[in-house]
């Protein structure tokens, strides 16, 4: 304290200011990129979950056609079965259902 006394200041800004308003500075800097970095963070992962959700949905989609496919193929080769005919149920397997041979 006995610098202060003795040394006069003839401008506004001493250097322990002008240091301590360079941090502060530095400080706000840092504070509003973590605000600005939460805040994407916060919002991709809000949405993120609607972009799985629309993957599933498009999933299901997908596989309740298929689902439907295959029941319209089943529905065939069994009226095919009960009417007599032969019907192959996959050449590449080798399965073959005849229903001549019935009792």
């Amino acid at each position: 304290m006995d610098v202060l006394t003795e040394c006069e200041v003839t401008h506004e800004f001493s250097g322990a200011m002008v240091v301590s308003v360079f941090f502060l500075s530095v400080f706000v800097a840092l504070l509003l990129g973590d605000a600005l970095l939460t805040q994407t963070a916060l919002a991709r992962t809000l949405t993120r979950n609607e972009r799985l959700e629309r993957q599933k949905q498009e999933q299901l989609a997908t596989l309740n056609d298929d689902i439907a496919n295959r029941s319209a193929e089943l529905q065939r080769l069994l009226n095919k079965f009960a009417h007599g005919q032969n019907t192959s149920l996959g050449v590449e397997h080798g399965l073959w259902l005849d229903s001549v041979g019935r009792k």
